[in-house]
């Protein structure tokens, strides 16, 4: 039974340890919620665990805390179906060491949102921080209109107007369907995954306009290059599976598609998307003007500030 408002999964691999501390740190900062920590580590080669435990016990801090260290490197799926099972949580919100919770209210809003829109997936905005200042330029969402509900299964799974996954906070049993199909087939691109079936099944999701994560820009697998062709790999997959899975889908059949005239070259790419799908380049075009990422006036102080236990309150 579920007796807690979330497990909040700290994903690890090779950690920096200050780093991963920081992030701890964020969420033991959460307030008007119930909440453990699951620190469930990927078989790293860094032994950080009598550590990390000599950490919690010197700070006595009254969360409950989980460990899982599986003895051996399987990828992000498995890992953090790992966590999953220890958890006694409704809700879970996994994050990555570096990545920290925006302030202190911001599981409070995940639940709020859960319980006022019935969801079962949420997702937000984050602001993106590398060495120690803000990111201007970012990845994801590259258009707001990816907070409109209506239009997410369209631009998300056909087109690859994303969101960014470090976001993703869900109901446990939502999670638990979806990473049981890929686990074993999909490494590491848990977000994905779950995001176009979840959207292909008619799953209620929502997403807020308003950062929740700060999330470390260069480091992850999605944002540096080492990790592109684990993510081709799993995204041909997860393709592979999708037109498995739900053979006469419409949205499927798009995207599959739009994805061969996303690998040609040149002049044919563009004709092929003329000749297919016109309303990209207007989508494009908005995404760049009337919905273009917002801007968020806030200064990185703001994020030291949740990082820092002396500050604790």
């Amino acid at each position: 039974m579920d007796c807690l408002d979330f497990s909040v999964i700290v994903l690890c691999y090779n950690p920096n340890y200050e780093s991963l501390i920081k992030t701890i740190v964020s969420i033991i900062k959460q307030k008007e919620v119930s909440f453990e920590i699951i620190i469930c580590d990927d078989g790293s080669r860094l032994n950080y665990e009598s550590k990390l435990k000599r950490w919690f016990s010197e700070h006595s801090f009254s969360t409950p805390v989980k460990y899982v260290f599986n003895q051996e490197n399987r990828g992000t799926i498995i890992n953090y179906l790992s966590g999953i099972q220890v958890a006694d949580g409704k809700y879970i919100k996994p994050i990555s060491p570096g990545d920290y919770l925006f302030d202190s209210h911001t599981l409070e809003l995940y639940k709020n949102i859960f319980k006022s829109t019935k969801s079962d997936i949420v997702f937000s905005d984050a602001v993106y921080y590398s060495n120690d200042a803000i990111v201007k330029k970012r990845q994801y969402p590259e258009t707001s209109l990816i907070f409109n509900t209506d239009k997410l299964p369209e631009l998300y799974c056909i087109y690859g107007f994303y969101f960014l996954g470090a976001t993703i906070c869900a109901t446990k049993r939502v999670l638990v369907k979806y990473l049981n199909i890929v686990e074993g087939k999909v490494l590491y691109l848990e977000d994905y995954s779950m995001m176009t079936m979840a959207l292909l099944d008619g799953t209620c999701i929502n997403g807020v306009e308003r950062p929740c994560i700060w999330y470390e820009y260069g480091d992850g697998i999605s944002t540096n290059s080492k990790g592109n062709k684990r993510i081709n790999d799993d995204s041909e997959t997860m393709r592979t599976m999708l037109s498995n899975l739900y053979p006469e889908n419409e949205i499927v059949k798009k995207m599959l598609i739009f994805n061969d005239i996303r690998l040609k070259s040149g002049i044919k790419k563009y004709i092929g998307y003329l000749i297919h799908f016109p309303q990209f380049y207007y989508l494009k075009v908005c995404s760049k003007t009337i919905y273009k990422q917002k801007k968020y006036h806030i200064s990185i102080d703001e994020m030291n500030k949740m990082i820092s236990l002396e500050k604790r309150k």
